[in-house]
């Protein structure tokens, strides 16, 4: 008799046109791409603001380099080196990227000089990469910065600006190997699963989250006995937005205690001594409860720079505004707290109070960096065209016995076809029934972002599970007590960065992204 086997793949891009922009004569066209191995600014039509930027022939990945180094010291400076205007007209469903190398010679790390990507569009200058002199890095480090949401289907240009208080506590920034490029993203999140024919598939969603340090629950609530002004934060680092092209601040929500307070929401940038960006009051709140507060104005996360989120609070003597869980601290994230006589401090480091404050912030891509996608490619076994879909998921039937296959996926633009998605593999060894439906809400994991160790909370119908890094290789597997409530994961061998938590059910998988700092 002849067996049929089917096998489910899931996978996920952003769906979005961007708008047209006008054409203009005399532009740049893409990939744009210099190394200065001319020794001159003027051949790809660069414009440094004076002479402290300039060719430096004795350095870069391979020299010449473009340099900022000051002959005479310099204070309050700004000086940019602005590119040519650009062609992004002819970007309308992929992504547009810079790659640049970097190198500083630091004299002070003091974190008061700095070097900004920015981008020129539609009148205004946009941020997109931010350095600071806090580290020297005496060998050249490579970026690579989207900046799509600036520049798709749009006539624009780059600068780089350096800025700062004293131009004698560097020595140089230097910059070489810059290319713009249009960059078709192939699919992510690629799942197989062999399904009960019954059952839709799991997709693993957009990457939109609340992003916290906290278990979600209040456990006690922190103030000052005098009263007065204080202000609690919780901080990420760059890369903990690596889940995301654009990330975007749109929501922040905070648990209150006791009544009688007056709070605002606030957002810093930096690392040690971070910059105030955005503040907003409240007008008014639910104490002992999760308050939630849509922003005013949507905040752009910044690469390069660590971005804090919380809240100022004035309060009466002997009132406990501040929430709290049970811990225990992801010491000098999920704990920072201000205070005007000893500024910022950590719960746990300073006051050995192993707490993390119940504040989440919701983090979003931009939708305006979003990808219109025509339709999908499906590949099996190295390079096998076997289908095509307009939907993220493709239903592959097999005639014959058991079989071991793998699956790579590419997405087709306007502007061509994606390369291959990273590869998946599946054995069609049968068929589970199905017993019971789990929600993917049921699942949680906390911390995340997680350090020496995640926590799992367990339901009824989980057999197994795996860890999985982002590129997808298979890094632990998971023996899973079906007895217990919860589970805890040893992540004290990880490296820091993103995986991926597969839990294997008898209706299918359930995944869950998190990352180690």
């Amino acid at each position: 008799m002849t067996k049929f086997h089917t096998i489910v793949l899931l996978f996920t891009l952003l769906i979005m046109k961007a708008m047209p922009g006008t054409p203009l004569t005399d532009t740049l066209q893409l990939p744009f791409a210099d190394n200065f191995d001319s020794g001159t600014f003027y051949t790809n039509g660069w414009i440094a603001q004076s002479g402290e930027w300039h060719i430096d022939s004795l350095d870069g990945i391979q020299v010449p380099c473009a340099e900022f180094k000051t002959t005479e010291p310099l204070t309050d400076y700004d000086i940019s080196l602005e590119s040519a205007w650009i062609d992004g007209n002819s970007v309308t469903d992929c992504r547009i990227k810079v790659d640049f190398s970097h190198k500083l010679l630091a004299l002070n790390q003091t974190g008061n000089e700095k070097l900004f990507l920015e981008v020129f569009s539609n009148g205004s200058w946009h941020p997109a990469f931010e350095m600071s002199s806090s580290n020297s890095n005496e060998d050249f480090l490579q970026r690579k910065i989207n900046i799509t949401q600036f520049s798709r289907g749009k006539i624009f240009k780059i600068r780089f600006r350096a800025s700062g208080l004293n131009s004698n506590d560097i020595e140089s920034w230097l910059i070489d190997n810059i290319k713009i490029y249009k960059l078709c993203e192939p699919p992510y999140d690629l799942i197989t699963s062999v399904p009960n024919p019954s059952q839709s598939p799991c997709n693993s969603g957009m990457n939109d989250q609340w992003m916290h340090y906290d278990d979600g629950n209040n456990f006690t609530n922190i103030g000052l006995s005098t009263g007065g002004f204080w202000r609690a934060a919780i901080k990420f680092n760059p890369a903990q937005f690596s889940l995301f092209d654009n990330p975007m601040l749109e929501k922040i929500k905070f648990f209150v205690g006791e009544a009688g307070s007056s709070f605002s929401l606030m957002v810093w940038k930096g690392n040690v001594s971070p910059e105030l960006v955005y503040t907003q009051h409240v007008d008014t709140y639910s104490p002992m409860s999760w308050n939630e507060f849509n922003l005013d104005s949507i905040i752009p996360i910044t690469q390069g720079a660590a971005f804090w989120v919380g809240y100022e609070v004035a309060q009466f003597e002997s009132t406990f505004p501040g929430g709290v869980d049970n811990g225990p601290a992801v010491s000098g994230f999920g704990d920072m707290v201000w205070s005007e006589q000893d500024g910022w401090k950590s719960l746990s480091i300073d006051y050995y109070m192993s707490y993390n404050w119940n504040i989440q912030a919701w983090i979003s891509d931009n939708p305006d960096d979003t990808c219109t996608v025509q339709s999908y490619n499906v590949y099996a076994n190295h390079g096998i065209l076997i289908g095509n879909t307009e939907e993220p998921s493709f239903l592959h039937v097999m005639r014959g016995g058991n079989e071991y296959i793998c699956y790579q996926v590419s997405a087709l633009y306007n502007d061509g076809e994606s390369s291959l998605s990273y590869e998946r593999c599946e054995y069609t060894d049968g068929c589970p029934n199905a017993t019971e439906d789990i929600s993917d809400q049921q699942i949680q994991l906390f911390p995340n972002p997680a350090g020496e160790s995640i926590t799992l909370n367990l339901i009824p119908g989980i057999f197994s599970g795996a860890i999985f890094d982002f590129s997808g290789r298979e890094v632990e597997n998971l023996t899973i007590n079906s007895t217990a409530q919860t589970q805890l994961i040893d992540l004290s061998s990880y490296k820091p960065g993103v995986y991926l938590l597969k839990l294997y059910t008898a209706d299918g998988i359930i995944g869950k992204k998190f990352l180690v700092l």
